[in-house]
């Protein structure tokens, strides 16, 4: 097959072949990305190293082997122009401009740049820290947020929407290194470089930086709201993830996944400072888990069908007040259904499905008047989820095997004292597995099996005594 040329590619710009344009495009994971991101259509990556624009064909990728700085494209032949982790890597500022005018003319309806972050890099030159990509030698342009501001505004554009992405709590960050690492590392490696200092930051520093600039204002505002939502790419994973909720600033961190955290989203749902406690669940069975709040004083529950929050899409009553909520699939039919269970009773009610009504499931389960924490999962892979309770000072979970009074099927000794128990299938075998969550040092084990054992991860995510959280990995709906 003979391979597309630079004038191949103009005229097929030209015929509207593609619905966008991937500068800097590399092996074409970018532009894949893009494509499952927007659901615009077909994009088409141009990379000027052909080694690299030939691992993007034998992928099954769009992409030409053209200087995406020179290349002269038509103007409004796509919907819109990506450029992820491509700016920085421009000789100047001015190769910058030249870009964003070259593709602001060629996009219709927006442009979407990924950059990674070079902001408070004196703040943290002060305490002997940087962030590994600073002084990268192919990063010869490190733009700030602000930088892009002042540049988008000369440019004209002032409808501009920016995500903050993976934020870094503390310096214990893999991407956190001492100054006196040599440059062009990728990643804090203690067998190689100094001793870094070990401090929590006042206010997160963000990895990467997700830009939209609006160039079509007669778009309308729910195709701009739904190009603009943050990306959790905690979707992706097989594997359940982690998340963590802060009350203060009702903020949601996700992680990507609990077994490799290779990056974490952002969102808020909620009112800051509020007492509710904070819940995920997939609650209209699309696959996908979202965030809800539940009221004990009032016993209702406020869900969200939105990945990243916004208003409470449904609100209800649901058990007795001043209970502990809990969520699962207690009919396994894929959608998630909610509980509540009184401690003071040793009572759980169970409903189906989010809504008005009484309990599917109502039982007693574990000791009356109790202290005990209800820990609901699939423990057999049937997907069904049971419920379970964790004790704190012996750290034992028991596990029942049906929504029925009884004994427990099984008892597990899992973790240290003290914690905040959190479950989920963190491998993706269709079996909950255990965890805990040490809340003064923001630590998390996990294990993949219900099970006693050693841990299958151990990480920190989140800072210091926020709320634990599993966030279920995205299913095909039911």
């Amino acid at each position: 097959m003979r391979r597309m040329t630079e004038t191949d590619l103009l005229d097929a710009l030209r015929r509207g072949a593609y619905a966008f344009v991937d500068a800097g495009s590399g092996d074409g994971d970018s532009t894949e990305r893009c494509e499952q991101r927007f659901g615009l259509g077909r994009g088409l990556g141009l990379e000027r190293d052909p080694e690299r624009v030939e691992r993007a064909r034998a992928a099954g990728r769009n992409s030409v082997c053209a200087d995406a700085l020179e290349c002269d494209v038509p103007a409004d032949c796509v919907s819109f122009v990506a450029m992820c982790d491509f700016l920085e890597h421009l000789p100047d500022e001015d190769s910058v401009r030249r870009a964003l005018r070259t593709y602001g003319r060629a996009a219709r309806d927006f442009l979407f740049i990924q950059h990674p972050s070079f902001e408070r890099i004196e703040e943290l030159a002060g305490l002997d820290l940087r962030l590994a990509w600073s002084d990268w030698a192919d990063h010869p342009t490190m733009m700030t947020i602000g930088d892009y501001r002042r540049m988008f505004a000369s440019l004209g554009w002032h409808d501009v929407t920016i995500h903050q992405i993976n934020p870094i709590f503390d310096s214990w960050h893999h991407a956190i290194l001492p100054l006196t690492a040599p440059p062009d590392c990728n990643e804090f490696d203690p067998e190689l470089h100094d001793r870094k200092p070990l401090v929590e930051f006042e206010r997160p520093v963000y990895a990467r930086y997700d830009i939209f600039v609006r160039l079509n204002p007669d778009l309308d505002e729910d195709s701009w709201r739904r190009i603009i939502a943050p990306v959790d790419p905690a979707v992706s994973g097989e594997g359940d993830t982690v998340a963590v909720f802060l009350r203060e600033s009702a903020q949601w961190i996700v992680r990507t996944s609990a077994l490799d955290d290779a990056g974490r989203s952002v969102f808020a749902f909620g009112a800051p400072g509020t007492p509710m406690t904070p819940l995920f669940g997939d609650w209209d069975g699309d696959g996908t888990s979202s965030p809800g709040l539940y009221d004990p004083e009032r016993g209702t529950f406020h869900l969200s069908n939105e990945r990243h929050g916004g208003a409470a899409t449904e609100v209800f009553d649901f058990g007795p007040v001043n209970g502990v909520p809990i969520t699962g699939d207690w009919n396994g039919d894929g959608v998630e259904g909610v509980g509540v269970y009184d401690p003071v009773l040793g009572h759980f009610w169970l409903k189906d499905r989010p809504g008005y009504g009484e309990a599917d499931h109502a039982f007693g389960f574990g000791p009356v008047g109790s202290r005990l924490v209800p820990v609901p999962g699939d423990w057999n892979g049937d997907g069904i989820d049971s419920v379970g309770l964790y004790n704190s000072e012996t750290a034992n979970f028991f596990l029942a095997g049906s929504h029925a009074p009884g004994d427990a099927e099984r008892i597990v000794l899992f973790g240290p004292a003290a914690a905040v128990p959190v479950v989920g299938d963190w491998d993706g075998d269709g079996r909950d597995g255990l965890g805990v969550y040490v809340a003064d040092e923001a630590y998390w084990r996990l294990r993949c099996d219900p099970s006693e054992g050693n841990d299958d991860a151990r990480f920190r995510f989140g800072p210091k005594g926020a709320v634990p959280l599993r966030v279920r990995a995205t299913r095909n709906p039911r």
